[in-house]
């Protein structure tokens, strides 16, 4: 009830003004969330301008509070914020974590994603924007909100997009690519030994079940469907591959049937919204999922690309990841794949109960992500060993990032752990 009366106060000061300033913080869950603003608003005749930071920093607030902003809204950035707050005459804060940060309304931290909050604000300022849902929808499939089943706001955004025809779910393998043999080859999320990154072992996997290697993966039949699902399932269980990896194998498809993203796959926007933001370019991400024909064409060609690197990260971390207590850790070859290769870590390569760790140095820092599905704790204990190393993270639930003194990372695993314990 709490979250209903703050999306309707929102709305209504939002509504009250020509122009609102949107910072968003740099990763695909806001993306969506600030996607989902903007269609709302423009929709109403309201000009939005959204800008994109990888945390709310000192030097971030000062350059907000100089643009002397009327009506600002704040996607996704409290998790890490400093002790400054953001002047602005009206502030709206949306974050999927509790927050510290004030406004004049709040939203966060009640077990809903921030694209999902994005949508109660979108609805409460029209009703016509329920045809918005996939963008919501997209922001949990994009930080893997659904794995183990969509929960809280985001099953009750879903629920009712189903009932309004808004989308359509399609039960269908979670592959993605032009060829059913390129798909498999390729399969990141989950990684499946002896099959992902190897396309000999996966044209002979195509050979012997008797399928078209050609032909798209949605052109498999039900009955070949479920045999080759049953395949992989197999190979995923003996490589000890947690419940999740079956969550994320056998994924629904999820299509748009209202509004302005019709046709479209909802795991497409957030496989595109994900790879360009692991590509720091959610400006890119954002206009994919307006949608723009060229801005999407161009998001999946860079999903091709961070896949390739996804899964030489993967096939790496199948030889040299290593065990810390609780957490699974393995190297990125860049800062902005750490939080992907986190994910498809503990997706696939971390037995139930592990947290994995995606870390990558560069000059004095280490950048490190963290997943573990089914944890709850992490956000606070990596804050607490980030702040230990003088260093500063961000996250929630099952997830977080953090950024620290390269000669600190053996102190802020061992604090982790601990914390974790």
């Amino acid at each position: 009830m709490a979250l209903i009366e703050e999306a309707h106060k929102a709305a209504r000061l939002l509504l009250d003004h020509a122009y609102v300033r949107v910072a968003a913080r740099q990763e695909p869950a806001s993306a969506c969330a600030a996607a989902l603003l903007a269609h709302a608003l423009r929709r109403e005749g309201v000009d939005v301008h959204v800008s994109w930071l990888p945390r709310l920093s000192t030097p971030a607030v000062h350059a907000l509070a100089e643009e002397r902003n009327d009506a600002l809204v704040l996607v996704g950035l409290g998790g890490d914020a400093t002790a400054d707050d953001v002047p602005a005459l009206h502030k709206v804060v949306l974050d999927a974590a509790p927050t510290t940060l004030s406004g004049s309304a709040v939203l966060a931290g009640e077990r809903a994603g921030v694209a999902s909050l994005a949508h109660m604000v979108g609805v409460a300022v029209a009703k016509r924007n329920a045809d918005l849902a996939p963008l919501a929808l997209a922001g949990a499939f994009a930080s893997w909100g659904d794995v183990g089943g969509l929960a809280g706001l985001d099953a009750q955004i879903l629920s009712e997009a189903r009932d309004a025809g808004v989308v359509a779910p399609e039960a269908a393998l979670s592959l993605s690519g032009a060829t059913l043999l390129s798909s498999l080859s390729s399969l990141d999320a989950p990684f499946v030994a002896g099959v992902t990154g190897r396309a000999r072992n996966a044209k002979k996997l195509v050979g012997d079940l008797r399928l078209g290697s050609d032909a798209p993966p949605a052109h498999l039949s039900p009955a070949d469907a479920e045999r080759l699902g049953s395949f992989l399932t197999v190979r995923l269980l003996a490589q000890g591959a947690p419940d999740a990896a079956l969550d994320a194998l056998y994924r629904p498809a999820l299509r748009a049937l209202q509004g302005p993203l019709t046709g479209l796959d909802v795991r497409d926007l957030a496989r595109q919204a994900e790879a360009a933001c692991a590509q720091e370019r959610a400006g890119l991400a954002f206009a994919a999922l307006w949608p723009d024909a060229q801005a999407g064409a161009e998001a999946s060609q860079i999903a091709d690309a961070v896949r390739e690197e996804l899964v030489a990260a993967l096939l790496r971390a199948e030889r040299e990841r290593r065990a810390e207590g609780r957490l699974v850790v393995a190297d990125a070859p860049r800062a902005g794949l750490c939080a992907p290769l986190a994910d498809r870590i503990a997706l696939a390569l971390a037995p139930a109960g592990r947290v994995a760790v995606a870390r990558h140095a560069e000059g004095a820092d280490v950048s490190l992500a963290l997943r573990g599905f089914g944890a709850t704790t992490l956000a606070s204990a990596a804050r607490h060993a980030a702040q230990a190393c003088g260093g500063w993270s961000w996250g929630d639930a099952g997830r977080a990032r953090a950024t620290l003194p390269a000669a600190e990372e053996g102190r802020f695993l061992k604090t982790l752990e601990g914390a974790l314990a």
